[in-house]
């Protein structure tokens, strides 16, 4: 289904044969150059995204993760250092901890907060429209 879903939107993709990928590495590394917040950050993500579901790259090694680093500005050498540290790995637990207390339970899930409203939780890809407009105010969809 997936991959009928990518031609259908005329997305690249290629399944890993390194499936199920271990992205705990590229994940740390995601936190310590600031996570998805910033410019830079979104780079990496979607860099990373391609490297895994395009090239069929391995996220769980620091080689190839320190360079889609390097391909997008940043030090590839450095983030996977952190990537180790202490403050890094907890980052990614509480990270992990707070998707768990919203409900997550699978991928992708988009958790909407508006002010003075319980998070909106929406699972599934065919549920990334209902997302987008509950983040832009739409009432119906912010129980």
């Amino acid at each position: 289904d997936i991959e009928r879903q990518a031609e259908d939107a005329g997305v690249p993709l290629r399944w890993p044969s390194a499936f199920p990928l271990n992205t705990v590495l590229a994940l740390r590394v995601t936190l310590a150059a600031g996570g998805g917040g910033s410019v830079e950050g979104q780079a990496l993500i979607h860099a990373l995204y391609r490297a895994c579901w395009v090239d069929g790259l391995d996220p769980s090694d620091p080689a190839v993760v320190s360079a889609v680093c390097d391909e997008v500005g940043l030090d590839g050498t450095q983030l996977v250092e952190r990537a180790v540290q202490p403050e890094v790995k907890q980052a990614l637990r509480d990270a992990t901890a707070q998707a768990v207390e919203a409900g997550v339970f699978g991928a992708p899930t988009a958790v909407v907060r508006q002010a003075g409203r319980s998070a909106a939780l929406f699972w599934g890809n065919d549920r990334l429209d209902l997302a987008a407009q509950a983040a832009r105010g739409e009432e119906r969809l912010l129980m």
